[in-house]
């Protein structure tokens, strides 16, 4: 049902960013912290009927809720809120003609919410890092191979049993190669894993994409190209 006494939400935000570059070593930084609050958030009051029950909504009329039925209300809630940081640097490293890049990242989420009139706060505090390293071998060689992991906490103060934690990782690595004129070959591996979720969200599977190219016409002006996805059939 609607609810005629609801009010208009608006979202504050803020973001600071810093870079900055050394064209000497050609190493750059990034940074960045941003917040966001959210002034009357809306979100839905859930009454769930133990038994017959006559339930007065916020400004509407009564309605009769049967045993086990649901009555769902949009309504406004207070203290919604986001923080993120992350901080970027990058350098080339001549030996290996790779380019390497880390990063580090935290955020802080808090939601309310409402079950049958309880005020629960779901807050998710959450810490990540990454490693990138990108070729610069040659303009016929093109590589990227690149891993991140979050760790994640879920903390609710009313519905405590449905707090946990999970991690996540995602490595890839990706390839294209001109291997001859107008002749391209390119990959793409994809390694994800997830830990501490429930049972069937607890998945690792590594995803395996490939083509091969050849131009056609004068000029080069078009292209046939076979793909092949899911090589390994673990997806």
């Amino acid at each position: 049902i609607g609810n005629p006494t609801l009010r208009q939400e608006f979202q504050h935000s803020l973001n600071i960013r810093y870079s900055a570059s050394s064209p000497e070593v050609s190493s750059n930084l990034f940074a960045l912290i941003s917040g966001s609050f959210t002034q009357n958030p809306i979100s839905n009051r859930t009454l769930v009927a133990a038994r017959d029950t006559m339930v007065v909504p916020e400004g509407a009329p009564a309605v009769r809720l049967p045993a086990g039925g649901q009555l769902i209300q949009p309504t406004n809630l207070s203290q919604q809120y986001a923080l993120r940081s992350l901080v970027s640097y990058g350098q080339p490293i001549k030996a290996i003609k790779t380019n390497v890049n880390v990063s580090a990242n935290a955020s802080f989420t808090q939601t309310p919410g409402l079950v049958n009139g309880g005020l629960n706060y779901a807050r998710v505090p959450s810490f990540g890092a990454g490693l990138t390293l990108s070729s610069n071998i040659s303009a016929k060689l093109d590589f990227t191979a690149s891993t991140t992991s979050n760790q994640n906490f879920v903390i609710n103060t009313l519905q405590t049993r449905l707090n946990t934690n999970y991690f996540s990782q995602v490595t890839r690595f990706r390839l294209n190669w001109i291997v001859d004129p107008g002749i391209n070959i390119a990959t793409d591996l994809v390694h994800q894993a997830y830990s501490g979720l429930s049972a069937g969200y607890n998945q690792q599977y590594v995803l395996w994409n490939a083509s091969l190219g050849k131009k056609i016409f004068p000029g080069q002006r078009g292209e046939i190209r076979v793909y092949a996805f899911d090589l390994l059939g673990q997806n």
